[in-house]
């Protein structure tokens, strides 16, 4: 993976991948040298900043960021992950320097169609703090304000949300009512990742709602 070789990977998707307008991934672990992990339940998981050409050559165009294993290896690990991800012109969405930073909307332009990211993760070990580095917290005061200060800048949203229950492949009541308000108040589409299997999905006033990305 760390030598670019993407088809050992990517296999036959790379053809959808290189043909399409704009793509999205979530990357699930900071790339980074660091050796110490924080202090957490669960594993820490982590990849060598050499793995971004597993990446860059696939034409990835935003990578996400918003996910509970960002911060297993702290401070440095994010500010690894976001420093290799600039230096091959990635952009990076759901994370940053403290909580401003990581909660800012992310705008792509595609065929004159702005297209705006938002990513966010449910709290575990990975949320960033007023003047702390971490992950966009799910927080419905805050998706309104982002959505009052910024609708004028983009033309359609990707709601971007890390949570849902791990291999199940329904929502929880709260995960679901939390997508459709989301949806009713301004979300063009909304895809949520963690539960690692392809959950189910809904049309919810006409508005995608995707459970579980796979």
């Amino acid at each position: 993976f760390s030598n670019g070789d993407v088809l050992s990977v990517y296999n036959d998707i790379i053809d959808e991948i290189e043909k399409s307008d704009l793509v999205f991934a979530n990357l699930e672990c900071p790339l980074t040298d660091q050796l110490t992990t924080i202090v957490k339940v669960g594993p820490a998981l982590k990849a060598d900043k050499s793995c971004i050409n597993g990446i860059a050559p696939a034409i990835f165009d935003v990578i996400g960021l918003a996910n509970n294993h960002i911060m297993d290896y702290g401070e440095r690990g994010l500010i690894d992950t976001l420093s290799v991800c600039s230096e091959h012109d990635i952009d990076t969405v759901g994370a940053g320097r403290n909580l401003q930073e990581a909660g800012a909307l992310l705008i792509k332009k595609v065929n004159n169609v702005r297209v705006g990211f938002w990513a966010m993760a449910e709290h575990e070990w990975s949320i960033a703090g007023e003047n702390s580095y971490g992950a966009n917290p799910v927080d419905v005061i805050n998706y309104i304000d982002m959505i009052k200060g910024y609708k004028d800048l983009y033309d359609f949203l990707i709601i971007i949300i890390h949570g849902g229950k791990e291999h199940y492949p329904y929502p929880s009541p709260g995960l679901m009512k939390l997508c459709r308000f989301m949806a009713t108040e301004g979300a063009n589409a909304i895809i949520c990742q963690h539960t690692h299997i392809a959950g189910c999905y809904e049309i919810y006033n006409k508005i995608p709602i995707i459970y579980g990305q796979g």
